[in-house]
């Protein structure tokens, strides 16, 4: 609006348009004009009755409503009011504007329209050819009212409305219609024409709604269609082969529906303008069409998540400009060749039968998934080749031979490297270099041999580190303590040994810690209690972890293996809230930390079959989130602490093959653990064990939680011997408070008293 001034002809100034016989101003584009406020409805700008055109997109009004002023424009034909920010209902007076062939409210996040308007809007606008209304709040419409929408339109766009009901398939007969999107209506059903579909339309977007039935024939009349989207909806039956007959298709996608049956087989043989082509994730059976024209434009082919079988058809292999494959999660089987495509970077083969050797890949290759098959062979020397892999996932097949020395290396974009389930030797390469971005590393349940390699240091990104399942032997590499973002720990099933020492040079080293298994090894010595002090991750979840999310890049998601009730159970996805300790099936001795009762956001604890000693802590009782807990086959003595009744979530204990003596708990859900939680244990009585407990035995913890005391005897001091032994702890107090509370064993009192609540 630099041009604007007062002293020069306003017919001159930018955005401005003028009737060359009257003067008459008849066109205003003031779009992206950094526009703010309110309009008023004494705004001059409503005296310009010859106004014809008004374009005031892209600026701030600042949640103003739209001012019923524009009715002033009774020869208005196009108006576009979209991304500036309006607010509150629609005004009426809008549907006063008869002439208007064009109208763009689109993108005003907090307008809304109400059925009156709506019905104003479409009885009244009966010369309109282009309404655009997207993001604008239209669920309390009914959306039958757009039954009679004008015969001359040519282009609705509808997304995201919030639309609810069933949509009126005669809009999509009209007979002008080029343009039609419902995209994002969630709650929005209907259904196409059945018969006699046939118009100029070029685009049909209905994706995300609740759109649904069958696809008739008639879908193959639409012979301009170039863009077709029904991407998760509720379509069912067989794909038409009349689909083969859009041959000016370049985008479809059919994917996260119902269909059945096999793929027509002409749909690849005429659809010779497509770009993009998915039909994901639906019930799909029989082989991909063999034949096929070169389809020289796709880019994105997607068959992922049906029951499609046979081989991959040759011209698959052909495409010549194809960047992203998908036949992910199928049952597809056969040999692989290499990929001619010299841009195919996003390459997805999962879950499939496929066997043979891997292919030479395309150097532009990124993401390259193809775990849960039958590969079999070395993993090829070419691999060092492919400096620009995010993704390397061979997961679960029957590779075999050593890790090439260049896997430490050869990608600085390397950030998941997943040799998990295979039959690989050898040692794991020492030349992981700086500056690299490897965020996962998995090679459990294979044949690995040697120490860890130290050049992991410089993987400062590394977040997994899975080396489970091997025979890896070493000490306990506390050098692992300098990878800041290391969430996953796996070392278990292998032969490390000798104590867990911490470096102690490294602040709040593991803080970011979530899963630490060492299990099934022969490490020895004390319970690291260096370290969980510094498991900052398992002792609170913040706000942005709590919500449900997955640890992942891209379409990989983590995986890992854990003990519970003594089996090896796999969790194909690693929820960020999921933590877990398992220390289980080593040599440790002395008694478990006190520490470990500040990991309140723990899930998972086992150190089993050890040989702790000491008492089980009555401060466990405070890992309120801890939804398995054993302990079982070691040397622990003493009573149940009865504060692990609090322990609500609780679904797995086990504290069996112990030394425990006296009452088993009975408050909250305790009771309904079954014997083998405690067997083993000869000492022990009471439910579910077969021996009754002594009737003089003390009263259950809950009956002395808030007894006062009586001429100076306190409960307190029985928390001393509590965990050890009930006679020890009342005896103290007998000596105590008999004796006039000695000062030096008031000070023993008081220290054990806070020592076991851990605050010593």
């Amino acid at each position: 609006m630099h041009s604007w001034e007062e002293d020069s002809d306003c017919c001159s100034w930018d955005g401005v348009t003028c009737d060359t016989e009257t003067g008459h101003v008849i066109g205003l584009d003031l779009s992206c004009g950094w526009l703010h406020g309110n309009i008023p409805s004494n705004t001059t700008l409503f005296l310009l009755p010859q106004l014809q055109t008004l374009n005031l997109a892209f600026n701030n009004f600042n949640h103003s409503h739209i001012s019923p002023g524009f009715s002033f424009f009774p020869r208005l034909t196009y108006l576009n009011l979209s991304f500036s920010n309006f607010s509150g209902q629609l005004p009426f007076e809008i549907s006063h504007l008869s002439k208007l062939v064009s109208l763009d409210l689109s993108q005003n996040f907090q307008v809304s329209i109400d059925t009156p308007v709506l019905e104003g809007l479409v009885q009244n606008l009966t010369k309109l050819e282009e309404l655009s209304l997207d993001y604008i709040d239209m669920s309390l419409t009914i959306v039958g009212r757009l039954t009679n929408l004008s015969s001359s339109l040519t282009y609705l766009s509808l997304n995201d409305c919030g639309m609810q009901g069933n949509f009126p398939d005669i809009v999509f007969r009209l007979p002008n219609l080029q343009f039609i999107s419902l995209r994002w209506n969630s709650n929005l059903t209907g259904i196409f024409p059945r018969v006699n579909w046939s118009n100029p339309l070029e685009f049909l977007d209905v994706s995300r709604t609740r759109f649904s039935g069958e696809l008739s024939n008639s879908i193959g009349n639409l012979m301009s269609l170039r863009y077709l989207n029904l991407y998760n909806c509720n379509f069912v039956g067989s794909i038409p082969a009349s689909v083969g007959n859009l041959t000016q298709l370049a985008f479809l996608d059919f994917s996260a529906n119902h269909f059945i049956g096999e793929i027509p087989a002409d749909i690849l043989v005429n659809l010779t303008q497509a770009f993009h082509l998915s039909i994901q994730n639906n019930l799909l059976v029989g082989p991909i069409p063999s034949r096929a024209n070169r389809l020289p434009n796709l880019s994105w082919f997607s068959f992922f998540g049906n029951f499609l079988n046979g081989s991959i058809p040759s011209w698959i292999f052909n495409l010549p400009n194809v960047e992203y494959i998908d036949l992910g999660y199928n049952q597809l089987t056969g040999h692989l060749v290499e990929f001619q495509s010299n841009l195919l970077s996003s390459l997805y083969l999962d879950h499939n039968r496929f066997c043979g050797s891997i292919p030479i890949l395309p150097y532009p290759l990124r993401f390259f998934l193809i775990s849960n098959n039958k590969l079999t062979g070395k993993i090829p020397r070419s691999i060092c080749n492919m400096s620009l892999f995010r993704v390397f996932d061979l997961y679960n097949n029957s590779l075999s031979g050593a890790i090439p020395e260049c896997m430490g290396n050869f990608s600085n974009e390397l950030q998941v490297l997943d040799l998990q389930k295979n039959r690989i030797d050898g040692r794991i390469p020492d030349t992981f270099a700086r500056g690299g971005q490897l965020r996962t590393l998995s090679v459990n349940d294979n044949q690995l041999e040697g120490s860890i390699p130290r050049s992991l240091m410089n993987c400062k990104m590394l977040e997994v580190l899975d080396l489970g399942n091997n025979h890896l032997n070493d000490s306990f590499p506390n050098w692992l303590e300098s990878l800041p973002n290391l969430r996953i720990l796996i070392l278990r099933s292998n032969k490390f040994h000798g104590f867990v020492r911490e470096l102690s040079t490294v602040f709040q080293s593991f803080a970011k810690l979530r899963i630490l298994d060492l299990s099934n090894n022969n490490f020895s010595g004390s319970l690291p209690k260096k370290y969980f002090e510094n498991l900052e991750a398992m002792m609170d979840v913040n706000e942005t972890e709590r919500k449900l999310r997955y640890m992942s890049e891209g379409y990989y998601l983590d995986s890992a293996i854990v003990t519970l009730k003594g089996s090896d159970v796999e969790i194909m996805k690693i929820i960020t809230t999921f933590t877990c300790i398992d220390f289980s099936n080593n040599n440790f001795h002395g008694e478990i930390p006190e520490l470990i009762a500040n990991l309140h956001a723990l899930r998972l604890l086992n150190l089993s079959h050890n040989r702790l000693s000491g008492c089980i802590p009555s401060s466990l009782g405070n890992l309120t989130g801890l939804e398995s807990l054993d302990l079982s086959s070691n040397k622990l003595v003493g009573e149940i602490p009865y504060q692990l009744t609090k322990l609500n979530f609780l679904q797995v204990l086990n504290l069996s093959q112990n030394q425990l003596t006296g009452p088993i708990p009975l408050a909250n859900h305790f009771d309904t653990f079954p014997i083998s939680s405690y067997s083993g244990n000869k000492g022990l009585c009471g439910f579910p064990m077969p021996t009754k407990c002594d009737t003089d035995s003390p009263p259950p913890f809950s009956m002395w939680e808030d007894t006062e005391p009586t001429d100076g005897f306190g409960w307190e001091v029985v928390l001393i011997g509590y965990g050890c032994g009930m006679v020890f702890g009342m005896l103290i107090g007998y000596v105590v408070f008999s004796t006039g509370k000695p000062k030096w064993l008031a000070k023993i009192v008081e220290v054990e008293h806070h020592r076991k609540l851990g605050r010593a």
